[in-house]
């Protein structure tokens, strides 16, 4: 073979690489800095023209509209359209006040529905205890409602009010005929004795049909109020103990059948009658006729 020939006045190329090559072939060998080259810059790259697009007011425009139209699209759907409110178990009366609350025209999507806001509106009414809300296969919303029971009557400044067990506001009635069936309390303070006034009743028991009501005097004590005007007075402390001492004076002597206006059990070793003002005024006539008849003799 001969020799090739090179021309003398070209240079000889040397084979060794530049030493800025030599550095770019250093650092695309080091794995985080081709991970870098490789998928950082580009992500860098689409991330600023994506904040360039996103600052732009026509984009953010069409972008909102487009997830609007996305969004009610999959509202409109005929399986999350809820068609009917069904109330269970309550009163009509109730029934429509709990509509009228809740405040929900229908057809509505489900998604547009705040269960919670509607259950906190719902048991604002005085007659409901708790509320709860289900939305059931079908587009029916379904509000159990557990009621508040009215024990008593409470004749407060302006109404009567119907309180449950625990003095909670269950309700408002117009007149006392509406309620025949539960006993009326009066009085500042009476709401908040309600166990109390229960006992007492329930002690009271044999006369219940002539008992028109309890009354609190001074926030301390009850007072029972008798047809015929007439009226029980019981101590601060113990009062059952004193209407059941009235019940056994009451089957023994029948002292409520007799012309008294007050039985006075504020001391039960010591019960007080207060004759009637017709009574009091007949004794004084027979006091006077027997002085006189004592003097003409």
């Amino acid at each position: 073979m001969r020799p090739v020939k090179r021309d003398p006045g070209r240079p000889r190329r040397d084979p060794a690489p530049s030493r800025m090559f030599y550095r770019w072939q250093r650092i695309w060998l080091t794995p985080m800095y081709r991970r870098m080259i490789g998928f950082g810059l580009p992500l860098a790259v689409l991330a600023g023209i994506g904040n360039m697009l996103w600052h732009d007011p026509d984009v953010q425009a069409q972008i909102t509209a487009s997830l609007v139209r996305a969004r009610e699209s999959v509202e409109r759907r005929p399986e999350f359209q809820v068609q009917l409110m069904r109330i269970q178990n309550v009163p009509e009366g109730l029934a429509a006040e709990v509509r009228q609350v809740a405040g929900v025209t229908l057809p509505v999507s489900s998604f547009r529905l705040d269960l919670n806001d509607i259950r906190q509106r719902i048991e604002a009414i005085p007659a409901v205890k708790k509320a709860s809300l289900f939305l059931r296969a079908g587009g029916v919303l379904e509000v159990a409602i557990e009621q508040r029971v009215p024990v008593v009557i409470w004749r407060g400044d302006r109404k009567l009010e119907l309180l449950d067990a625990g003095g909670v506001l269950a309700g408002y009635i117009d007149h006392r005929t509406d309620r025949p069936d539960l006993p009326l309390l009066a009085g500042k303070g009476a709401g908040d004795h309600i166990t109390e006034a229960q006992d007492i009743l329930r002690a009271a028991a044999p006369i219940s049909d002539r008992i028109r009501g309890l009354v609190r005097v001074g926030e301390r004590r009850w007072d029972i109020v008798l047809d015929r005007h007439q009226r029980v007075m019981l101590p601060e402390d113990d009062a059952v103990r004193a209407v059941e001492h009235v019940m056994a004076m009451q089957t023994t002597q029948d002292v409520l059948s007799r012309d008294i206006s007050v039985m006075d059990m504020r001391d039960t070793r010591r019960p007080i009658l207060r004759l009637s003002a017709a009574a009091l005024e007949e004794r004084r006539l027979r006091q006077a006729i027997a002085k006189d008849v004592e003097h003409e003799l």
